[in-house]
C-alpha cells in the first residue's frame, strides 16, 4: 500500500517486542574518598537538575508554535505543535509530525500557526509538499511562513541521545492546546530499536501534544511524535536527526546548534609521584638444591569442571539474564527478562551469552540473546553476526530481528532485499512482528513486488492476535479496497479494536470514517 493511500501509520513497537531497549550510559559514579597525601581532582560534569530542566523548557516556549490544520470546507481540523528550526530571508521553517500536518485526506496545505507571544492571533503557513517523511518511515513535515515581527526565538543546542543518562529527567513544551511545561519530568528510556525514535517514560503528553519540544536540563532532545497512552511511553523524533534531515533538504537550521560537546569524563584522580628510593646494592645468594616433595607432599592438580558443565552453566546464565519473554524456544518454565531487567544486567548478559554462544553455537537462542544484549548497549552493528548465526540455526526471534534491522537500517544500511527473506522466514514461523512488517513490505512494494492481497493475508494473523498496528492497517485495506473488497463495516470493526487499545492511528482513522459522507452506519453509542 502506498503511503499516499494508507495515510499515517506510526510504528508503535517498543523495545521489549524484540530487543529489550537501548539504554544510555548510567549516572556518573561518586568521587572516591581519598586518604593520605593530597591529590589533584578533575571535577565531573554537572548532573541533570530538575529545576534547571524546567527553566530550559520555559525559556524554549517561544520556539514552539501551535498548528491548527484546515479542512477543505474551511473548518478547523486536528491540531498539534511544531518547533521553529531555522530562518532564512524573513521566512521561518517549522518541523512538525507528518501526521499532524497531513492527518487526513481532507486537510489543506495551508494550516494556521499561533506563536507563544501572540496567542490570540493566527498566521497563515504553507506546508512544503515536496518535503516529507511519512509516518511509517519517521513522521516529519515542514511548514513555512513569514516571520512575525514579535517573534523572539531562543537559540538552543541539540543533544546527542548517547550523552543522556538512563532515566535522566526530561521535560516537554506543548500539551493539548497550551504551551504547558510539566511540574515533574519524565525519565529517559533510550532508543526504540524498531524506529530509531527516542522513548521517554511518564512524560505528560495527552492527545494533541504531537509536535511539542522535548528537552533535557540543558538542550533540545527532540520532538514529540506520539502521546504516551496506556503504555506510559512517549515516542520522540530525535533532534539530531531533525537537523540532518533539514540540512539534506537544504533548509536553514540556524536556530539550533548541533554537536553538543561530549560531557567531560568522570573524575580522574592523579596521585602525587612518590619520592625515588635509592636501589640497594645487589645481594648474591648462593643457589640451593631444590627440595623434591614426597608423593604425599605433591600438590593436587586443580579439578576443572567438564566442558559440558561449563557450557550448561553459561547457557543457564544467558537464559536467566537475556531470554526474551515471547521466545517460543526459551526453556520451559522460564519467564524471560523484560526490557528493564535486561538493561540492569546487559553487560553480564553479554558475557554469559557470548560464552554460551561460543561453546554451543548450534543452540540458536544463545546467538539471539547475545544479539539482544548487544543491542541493549547501543551496539546494533555488532549484533548482526550473532543474530544471523541464530537465524540460520532456526531462531524465529533472530530472523524477525534481522528483518526489522535491515528494513529500518539499524546497525546496517537499509536493505529491503535482505529484509524480506528474513521477515518471511520469521512470519512463516508465526512471529507477529515479522508478519506485520512483511505485510508492509508487500503493501509498499519494498524488497518485493507490490501485492496488496499478500499484505492482507499477512495482516490477518497479527490482527486476530490483537496487535493494534496490524488492526489499523487491515482496517485501512478494507476501507480503501486494497487487496480485498471495500467493506466499511470490517474497516470500522478493526479500527474500533485498535482504538480500544489506545492506538492513536486507529482512533484517527475511526474518527475520519465517522465523518465520511455517505457511510451507512452509526457510532457505537448511536446504534
Amino acid at each position: 500500500m502506498a503511503d499516499a493511500k494508507l495515510g499515517a501509520r506510526a510504528l508503535v513497537l517498543i523495545l521489549a517486542v524484540v530487543c529489550g531497549g537501548w539504554p544510555a550510559m548510567g549516572a556518573q559514579p561518586a568521587a572516591p574518598v581519598q586518604s593520605g597525601p593530597p591529590v589533584q581532582t578533575v571535577a565531573p560534569p554537572a548532573t541533570p537538575t530538575t529545576a534547571g530542566g524546567r527553566q530550559t523548557a520555559l525559556d524554549f516556549q517561544h520556539n514552539v508554535v501551535r498548528i491548527i490544520t484546515k479542512t477543505a470546507d474551511g473548518q478547523d481540523g486536528p491540531a498539534g505543535f511544531g518547533i521553529v528550526i531555522g530562518e532564512r530571508d524573513g521566512r521561518l521553517y517549522i518541523a512538525t509530525p507528518d501526521h499532524v500536518a497531513r492527518g487526513s485526506d481532507d486537510l489543506t496545505a495551508t494550516p494556521d500557526v499561533i506563536f507563544f507571544a501572540e496567542q490570540g492571533r493566527r498566521y497563515p503557513a504553507r506546508r512544503l509538499e515536496e518535503l516529507r517523511i511519512p509516518p511509517a518511515q519517521g513522521d516529519l513535515a515542514v511548514l513555512e511562513l513569514a516571520r512575525p515581527s514579535s517573534f523572539r526565538p531562543a537559540r538552543i543546542t541539540i543533544i546527542d541521545p548517547g550523552e543522556v543518562p538512563d532515566a535522566a529527567p526530561i521535560w516537554n513544551v506543548g500539551r493539548t492546546e497550551r504551551w504547558l511545561v510539566p511540574t515533574s519530568p519524565g525519565g529517559f528510556q533510550g532508543i526504540d530499536v524498531q524506529t530509531n525514535h527516542l522513548m521517554v517514560e511518564d512524560l505528560p503528553t495527552p492527545p494533541g501534544s504531537s509536535g511539542g519540544a522535548v528537552l533535557t536540563d540543558r538542550a533540545l532532545l527532540g520532538m514529540t511524535l506520539r502521546d504516551s497512552g496506556a503504555q506510559r511511553i512517549t515516542y520522540v523524533f530525535r533532534g539530531d536527526r531533525l537537523v540532518e534531515v533539514f540540512q539534506r533538504w537544504q533548509l536553514p537550521v540556524n536556530l539550533v546548534q548541533r554537536n553538543v560537546a561530549s560531557a567531560p569524563a568522570p573524575p580522574v584522580t592523579i596521585a602525587p609521584t612518590p619520592p625515588r628510593v635509592p636501589t640497594p646494592p645487589p645481594v648474591t645468594i648462593a643457589p640451593t638444591t631444590p627440595r623434591v616433595p614426597t608423593p604425599q607432599q605433591q600438590p593436587a592438580s586443580p579439578v576443572r569442571p567438564p566442558a559440558a558443565t561449563q557450557t550448561a552453566r553459561a547457557g543457564a546464565e544467558c537464559d536467566r539474564l537475556a531470554a526474551h519473554p515471547n521466545d517460543p524456544q526459551k526453556p520451559a518454565g522460564l519467564a524471560g527478562a523484560s526490557s528493564e531487567q535486561l538493561r540492569a544486567t546487559m553487560a553480564d548478559a553479554e558475557r554469559a551469552c557470548d560464552a554460551a554462544h561460543k561453546q554451543a553455537p548450534a543452540v540458536a537462542r544463545y546467538g539471539f540473546q547475545l544479539a539482544r544484549a548487544l543491542v541493549a548497549q547501543h551496539r546494533a552493528a555488532e549484533a548482526i553476526e550473532p543474530a544471523r548465526a541464530a537465524g540460520e540455526a532456526g531462531s524465529v526471534m533472530a530472523q524477525s530481528m534481522l528483518g526489522v534491522m535491515y528494513r529500518n537500517g539499524l546497525g546496517v544500511p537499509v536493505d529491503h532485499q535482505k529484509a524480506v527473506p528474513w521477515l518471511e522466514r520469521a512470519a512463516r514461523g508465526g512471529d507477529t512482528i515479522a508478519q506485520y512488517f512483511l505485510a508492509k513490505s508487500y503493501a509498499e512494494g519494498k524488497g518485493v513486488t507490490r501485492d496488496d492481497a499478500q499484505a492482507v493475508h499477512w495482516l490477518q494473523q497479527p490482527a486476530e492476535r490483537n496487535y493494534a498496528p496490524a488492526q489499523t492497517m487491515l482496517g485501512q485495506m478494507h476501507e480503501r479496497g486494497l487487496g480485498t473488497s471495500v467493506d466499511y463495516t470490517q474497516a470500522r470493526q478493526w479500527y474500533e479494536k485498535a482504538s480500544s487499545q489506545g492506538d492513536q492511528e486507529g482512533k484517527a482513522a475511526l474518527a475520519r470514517l465517522y465523518r465520511s459522507p455517505g457511510q451507512q452506519f452509526l457510532r457505537p453509542s448511536q446504534r
